[in-house]
This record gives C-alpha cells, structure tokens and sequence, in this order.
C-alpha cells in the first residue's frame, strides 16, 4: 500500500485501532487500512497487477510484472517450495547476466535449503527424504 502524505488515511487509523483487530484477524494491517480508506470515502486508486504480481492473478504472464510477490505459496505448489520456484523464476530472468557457475551454485544452494526445511518437518531418515525429494520434487 502506498500512502501520499496528503492522505487522510492516519486520521482514521491509528494505533489504538490496529491494536483492537490484531489477534482476530489475518493481515491485520492491510484489511483495516481497507475498511478505513472505504468507510472514510478516502480517494485511492488501484494499482496494476503488473506492480505487485500475486499468485492469485493466476501463473500466466507473471515473470512479465514489475515486482513479483512471492507471500503464501508464491507460485509454487506450497510454501516449502517457494524458495525454488523464486530461484527457478531468477534463473529465467537473469538468464546470460550471471555466470552460469554462479547460477549453478544459487540454485544448489536453494536445493540445500529446501531439503534442510523439509528433513526437519518429517521424521523420516534424511537419506529417505532426500531420494524422494529427488525423485518427486522437480528441481
């Protein structure tokens, strides 16, 4: 969310008010900056999908954004995977800018890191949770 200084938003929300709705609902801040900007009749404008590309806009089209945002799932089947699907989005992105030994090394690095996160989930020998990972998990 973008504020202009020239907004009237912070008259109406404050702190007091955040506090109020913080532990009953999710994004707290976002839903109650909405609820005040339409209860206030503020002035406000969307922004194009193109500024701040979710995966609730569908997948198609969204490396062409100017900022894509990787919250929830962000793109992958689930949020243990985002982290693979940010560097596989980076790899297609950045493809012939960075060296491709240093690609490599992100991209095994991002590999490392998910099988660290998902050995700690299931309590399953690590050596069995890796050879599945290799098998069912593209990467």
């Amino acid at each position: 969310m973008l504020v202009s200084q020239g907004c009237r938003l912070f008259e109406y929300a404050d702190l007091a008010g955040l506090q109020s709705v913080c532990n009953h609902i999710r994004f707290y801040e976002q839903t109650f900056f909405n609820y005040q900007i339409f209860k206030n009749d503020l002035k406000h404008k969307e922004l194009a999908t193109t500024y701040n590309r979710m995966d609730m806009f569908g997948k198609e089209g969204y490396l062409e954004a100017d900022f894509i945002h990787y919250a929830g799932k962000g793109y992958a089947r689930n949020s243990r995977r985002r982290d693979i699907q940010f560097l596989k989005d980076f790899a297609t992105l950045y493809d012939n800018i960075l060296p491709r030994d240093k690609m490599e090394a992100l991209k095994a690095q991002a590999w490392h890191d998910y099988l660290a996160v998902v050995c700690k989930k299931y309590p399953l020998p690590n050596w069995l949770i890796k050879q599945c990972c290799s098998w069912f998990v593209p990467h």
